[in-house]
């Protein structure tokens, strides 16, 4: 689910303090992400704010310009019955600060990050951050501080951002100011982002710092989408639940285990891959060009369509079950064992391969152009169909290809086995056709027979 927006909270001194209490935006709950930033005049002084809030992942506190001004910036997973902390200086600080909360953020809920800095200007830019995510969100800080004289009267971000804080310091213009602001971004499409100036109101040089942070969506409950090029990613595991839709070139991808459960839906391009397991359950689909992979197995349970150029594979195990289907040229691939139960079909010219094993169990059906290889075995066992050009093959030495319980065999279709010296030759009759016959190696085990 895509990153939202709670609220945002703010404050100043009015004119030097030792400590800032903050406050939590209405709205607030347990899980949400709280980021605080803490600004100051000159870099000789430091702020906290105490137990359970630690710096940003990538920003280095505090982030100094110069000699003129330094900004820190903390997050923390709120808990129920959370108060908001109060910021503590060093010594008496002419500052201020601002939170944003966030909520629907990951597990680790921080992607790229940046700051910048300009030692006199009226603008600053926004660092700039490549490979944005899709539902994430971006939050920017800003600060302007003048020595003495007229303080900036406020802060204006890019059209694309939304300003949720604007405050300043008050003191007298013979003292340093500060004046501090924050806004926010929610990003549809992923890419690259950031880079955009941020300018003070009245062209009052001043010290700016700036910085951007990247905060990352979480799963996806119920019923959600992610459209266009937008992307899920997970160190962990990624879900797609029920009626869930990634469609375009949006991608689903995690460390742990992929997800595609009930009517899940995976459209044109996307893909779903996972270095563990991937599973589409249910009435799942994979339409178009989509693809499912995992290093580990991939399991394709009833009822589960790919269509047109869909593709499922692993580097271990293929299970495709029960009405499963793979229509035009999807294919079932692995490197470790492929196995096809139940009633599933493989139409036109779909594939279903493997490295050492493939399995075409009872009442399986290849249809049209379909084909099965394995570089050690192919098995197709009683009421298995094969209709049209569909072929079997399996093409090291030593394979086998094996046609049991008289399997049928519709149309002028191939069954091709390992090249090598002539050996036995065993019949399989195709339906009102005459005998097709296969050749093995005369020194190999594997026959191929018609039951």
């Amino acid at each position: 689910m895509a990153v939202s927006y709670v609220g945002a909270t703010s404050g100043t001194s009015v004119t030097t303090a030792t400590t800032f209490p903050t406050s939590f935006p209405s709205g607030w709950a347990a899980g949400d992400v709280a980021i605080l930033a803490g600004h100051v005049s000159a870099n000789s002084l430091t702020m906290s704010p105490g137990a359970g809030w630690s710096s940003v992942p990538g920003i280095s506190n505090p982030v100094d310009q110069g000699a003129n001004s330094r900004a820190y910036v903390w997050y923390r997973v709120l808990e129920a019955g959370d108060s908001a902390p109060t910021i503590t200086g060093s010594g008496a600080i002419t500052g201020g600060w601002e939170m944003v909360v966030l909520r629907d953020t990951a597990a680790s809920p921080f992607g790229q990050v940046g700051t910048g800095s300009t030692a006199s200007g009226t603008s600053v830019a926004l660092p700039s951050l490549t490979g944005v995510a899709a539902g994430s969100a971006l939050v920017g800080i800003v600060h302007a501080r003048v020595a003495t004289g007229t303080l900036p009267n406020g802060i204006n971000w890019d059209a694309a951002y939304t300003e949720v804080t604007d405050v300043s310091t008050s003191r007298a213009t013979s003292a340093a100011n500060v004046r501090n602001s924050s806004a926010y971004r929610l990003i549809a499409s992923a890419g690259a982002y950031g880079g955009e100036s941020v300018a003070v109101n009245n062209s009052v040089s001043s010290s700016m710092i700036a910085a951007l942070i990247e905060v990352l969506q979480g799963s996806v409950p119920g019923i959600a989408t992610t459209s266009a090029d937008g992307s899920l990613s997970a160190t962990g595991a990624v879900a797609q639940p029920a009626d869930a839709g990634l469609s375009a070139t949006g991608a689903l991808t995690a460390a742990g285990a992929v997800l595609v459960p009930a009517a899940a839906s995976l459209s044109a391009a996307s893909s779903s891959s996972a270095t563990a397991v991937v599973r589409a359950t249910g009435v799942a689909a994979l339409a178009a060009a989509a693809t499912l992979t995992a290093v580990g197995r991939a399991a394709r349970p009833a009822g589960a369509a790919a269509a047109a150029s869909g593709a499922l594979t692993a580097a271990g195990t293929v299970r495709h079950t029960a009405g499963a289907a793979l229509a035009a040229a999807g294919t079932l691939d692995a490197d470790s064992s492929g196995s096809r139960n139940g009633t599933g079909a493989l139409a036109a010219s779909s594939g279903l391969a493997a490295t050492p094993l493939l399995r075409v169990p009872a009442q399986a059906a290849i249809a049209a152009a379909g084909t099965f290889t394995a570089s050690a075995a192919v098995r197709i066992p009683a009421t298995t169909v094969l209709a049209a050009a569909s072929t079997l093959t399996a093409s090291t030495p030593g394979a086998q290809v094996r046609g049991s319980s008289r399997p049928s065999v519709a149309g002028p279709t191939s069954i091709t086995s390992v090249t090598g010296r002539t050996g036995r030759v065993a019949a399989v009759t195709p339906y009102g056709r005459s005998a097709a016959t296969v050749t093995v190696p005369c020194d190999s085990t594997p026959e191929v027979t018609d039951g």
